[in-house]
């Protein structure tokens, strides 16, 4: 006979009884236990807070910086100088020959000189003039250009 442990509904007690074959004895019992495993239980959902999208407010691009004048003027070099832009995270300076900016020094097209506001410029020709102007950037674009500053360089 087998039956079911109500303490725990996981245990079968199974019970018999035998007459051995090698013996004239009288009857015998045998019992036997079968457990099975704890089961888990079931998962329960849970609520689970959502964010809720709030808006924020987009920095505008910004607007152009103010380029001043050039300082540490030497016959290789000068540093280029502006004035911070609010909502600006960098700059983009621009150094050329010419005031139109068809003649681009080699690597100042464009460079982003991140968020300072000077740059050293170098290397030049000595007794040149060049021409400096710088865009401000965030993440939403990049604004106009500055005004353009003439600097020459020291003759040797």
């Amino acid at each position: 006979m087998t039956t079911i442990d109500p303490a725990d509904n996981l245990t079968f007690w199974h019970t018999n009884e035998y007459y051995p074959v090698t013996s004239s004895a009288n009857w015998f019992t045998r019992i036997g236990k079968f457990q099975f495993p704890a089961a888990s239980p079931t998962p329960t959902a849970t609520p689970t807070a959502t964010a809720t999208p709030t808006a924020t407010a987009t920095p505008p691009i910004p607007g152009a910086p103010r380029a001043l004048n050039a300082t540490n003027v030497t016959n290789n070099s000068f540093t280029a100088n502006w004035n911070t832009v609010a909502g600006a995270t960098g700059y983009r300076l621009d150094v050329a020959t010419n005031n139109s900016f068809t003649n681009y020094v080699l690597g100042y097209r464009d460079l982003d000189v991140g968020n300072t506001t000077n740059r050293s410029v170098s290397p030049l020709a000595a007794n040149t003039f060049y021409y400096y102007r710088l865009r401000a950037y965030n993440g939403n674009g990049t604004g106009p250009n500055s005004n353009v500053v003439r600097v020459k360089t020291k003759p040797r």
